[in-house]
């Protein structure tokens, strides 16, 4: 009966206007929901059979449920550089566990609030959702895109290892018309394996006309050109010291001195059996140090004393060697007035001095005195300039007397030894931690530090002497001192007349060479110790300076000294610091040395359907029949839209347009609650026409 239907019809309507003011709530509630998609409800009519075109039978409505997921919302900005909207199509691919797990679904949304939870994976805010991307391997790499090799983005545990300086850069512009002896710094960062940092220092130096020389140092005292073979020593090396032990005090304003080639610009030599003067000559001038062995009677600064012959080391000597005997010398006073003998033990051989007797109560040796020594043809001769007085016909004991003249000659004399005409006293004299000091004539000095644990150096001892010479020349072969400090001669590098870079000639091999691409290259030692090798803390470092008859390196014109570029590729350690997420979907990690590192990829998911897809919890979908299958994209590729950090996508619902609706859906609902109400009545006179 068509009033029956009628009222099935209004029931209808008033569960289809029930379910749509459910949506209109739903689309309320989530007004502020990250990217939450609109929901309507769509109306459709409920037909059934009717027996002949001209009877009618009500059927009624059905709501259906319409989510636009491909709606784009507002992005809104956000402080967080882990806020994440989509611009364009896509959707970020999440899952529900953190681990990958047999049979795990993905699940797909445009919610990109992400934070990290306590193991470092970056899951949604509402903290049941991880988001997926391709991680990128060691050397920079991607697996394939699909969904098979998806993880977890994860941030715990990120640092970079430190890496060492193994290549320079330098492009500068040396000025053409600077006098010779200009020079000019640059300072370049260097780091060892361990990614301690120090500074090099290199120095171009005018030598001629287009011609410059190229010094180098290091700020830290461990550190050393070195040869690769570590058969052969670095230059810190020796028993003596390297460049880097080494500090020049110039007294001029420009002090240049040409390299050291070793042999012949540094001698050590005795001028006579109780001087050693230690020579370098740098340039035009000659560094001295003298040494005068000290010793003395009373006073060990006012005895000196040498042999009868000047000797110098190789000459033909007299035959006096041996070691003084202790508490050998004895006075022999003279009876009655005459000379008194003086007599002491060197060797086993007995050397007599004799003196003038000058009479009671008066001395017999004064700091006018001159002792000879003598047995035989061979003579030792003690200047006593500046001596104490000795009466030595006072027996003693007491100052002035016999008894103390033999305590001071003993004390004087121990510990020499003769050999060869030159006389030893068996003293350090330069040890190590100790400092020697050499004097130009034009004021500057050179201080040489011997470094702790290398050796001793007795300046009396002519093998000592000659190990001095053959270790400083080791020390001191290439260096070049300049503006007050110390360099390492490394290269010479020649300009055309175009002031183009035209040559590099290595300098001091092996510790430099120029390779095929005319590159200077050369080997860091950073711990002072030759027998590491490469594969511990020695490095090959690089240096480019230019392409030879073109531009992009060092050139050579008039004007001012120009750096244009300098660049080194080592860095220290690095601790994690923040993340970046370019528009591509790339994850970087930046670190706290300035190093940025591409760590995961992110991809968005497509579908044919996207409005097909099923709502899940989490403000996340899940694939349906209806949606087809999810494809994997790259942000910004193949229609896929890209990726916006610190921003948000709002949710598509416009509150003023649900308000409507939900006048719209009330009066709805209340005509077809009249519809039910009429059809009631009608149902009611019917009942009445029975009585």
């Amino acid at each position: 009966m068509s009033i029956f239907g009628a009222m099935n019809a209004g029931v209808s309507g008033l569960g289809a206007q029930a379910q749509a003011m459910g949506m209109i709530a739903d689309n309320i509630a989530n007004v502020n929901t990250i990217a939450y998609k609109g929901v309507s409800a769509r109306f459709s009519t409920l037909v059934t059979v009717e027996p002949t075109r001209t009877f009618h039978t009500p059927g009624g409505v059905r709501s259906n449920r319409f989510q636009e997921i491909d709606q784009q919302g507002l992005l809104q900005s956000s402080p967080s550089k882990t806020d994440l909207g989509i611009a364009g199509d896509g959707m970020f691919v999440v899952r529900e566990q953190a681990a990958a797990t047999v049979g795990g679904e993905f699940l797909h949304t445009r919610d990109g609030s992400f934070i990290t939870d306590n193991a470092g994976n970056l899951m949604t805010s509402t903290g049941n959702l991880f988001l997926q991307g391709l991680r990128f391997d060691q050397m920079g790499n991607l697996p394939t895109l699909a969904f098979a090799n998806l993880e977890t983005v994860n941030i715990q545990g990120l640092s970079v290892t430190a890496e060492p300086t193994t290549t320079m850069d330098i492009a500068a512009n040396l000025p053409a018309d600077d006098p010779i002896g200009a020079v000019h710094q640059i300072t370049l960062p260097l780091y060892d394996s361990q990614g301690a940092l120090q500074n090099m220092d290199y120095f171009f130096v005018k030598t001629a006309t287009n011609t410059w020389a190229l010094t180098g140092r290091f700020s830290d005292a461990n550190t050393n050109f070195a040869s690769n073979d570590t058969t052969t020593a670095n230059l810190a090396a020796t028993a003596l010291a390297d460049e880097t032990n080494f500090t020049f005090n110039s007294s001029v304003g420009n002090f240049f001195g040409a390299a050291m080639t070793g042999a012949g610009d540094i001698t050590v030599t005795k001028t006579n059996s109780s001087t050693t003067v230690v020579s370098v000559a740098i340039g035009a001038d000659t560094f001295q140090f003298t040494h005068t062995i000290p010793n003395a009677l009373a006073d060990v600064t006012n005895f000196t004393y040498g042999s009868a012959t000047t000797v110098t080391p190789g000459a033909t000597v007299p035959a006096i060697n041996g070691a003084y005997a202790g508490a050998s010398a004895l006075v022999t006073p003279s009876v009655p007035v005459g000379f008194h003998t003086i007599d002491i033990d060197i060797g086993g051989t007995t050397y007599t001095a004799t003196v003038t007797d000058q009479g009671a109560a008066t001395n017999d040796i004064t700091g006018a005195t001159v002792l000879n020594f003598v047995n035989g043809n061979d003579t030792i001769t003690l200047n006593l300039t500046g001596a104490s007085s000795y009466d030595l016909n006072t027996p003693g004991p007491g100052p002035g007397t016999e008894l103390q003249f033999e305590a001071d000659l003993d004390a004087a004399l121990a510990g020499l030894t003769f050999s060869s005409g030159s006389i030893v006293d068996g003293v350090a004299d330069l040890a190590p931690a100790g400092t020697l000091t050499l004097t130009a004539s034009g004021g500057q000095t050179l201080l040489l530090d011997v470094p702790a644990g290398g050796a001793s150096y007795d300046l009396s001892n002519d093998a000592d002497l000659t190990t001095l010479d053959t270790n400083l020349t080791s020390a001191l072969d290439g260096m070049v001192l300049q503006n007050g400090s110390v360099g390492f001669r490394m290269a010479d590098i020649g300009f055309s007349a175009t002031g183009r870079l035209q040559s590099i000639t290595a300098i001091n091999a092996p510790f430099m060479s120029v390779n095929a691409n005319d590159e200077l290259e050369f080997f860091i030692d950073f711990d002072n110790d030759p027998l590491t090798d490469i594969t511990q803390d020695r490095n090959q470092v690089t240096l480019d300076l230019g392409t030879f008859g073109q531009l992009d390196g060092l050139k050579q014109f008039a004007g001012n000294f120009f750096i244009g570029q300098t660049d080194q590729n080592g860095k220290r350690f690095g601790n994690f610091t923040t993340l970046e997420i370019n528009e591509d979907g790339i994850v970087t990690a930046v670190f706290d040395n300035g190093e940025r590192t591409d760590i995961y990829q992110l991809v968005l998911s497509n579908f044919a359907n996207t409005n097909g897809l099923e709502a899940r919890s989490g403000n996340a979908f899940q694939e349906t029949d209806f949606s087809g299958q999810a494809q994997i994209l790259l942000p910004n590729t193949a229609g896929a839209g890209s990726v916006v950090s610190g921003a948000l996508e709002s949710s598509t619902v416009d509150i003023a347009e649900e308000f409507t609706k939900m006048i719209v859906t009330q009066r709805a609902y209340s005509a077809s609650a009249r519809v039910i109400t009429t059809a009631d009545e009608m149902l009611e006179e019917l009942l009445r026409i029975r009585r």
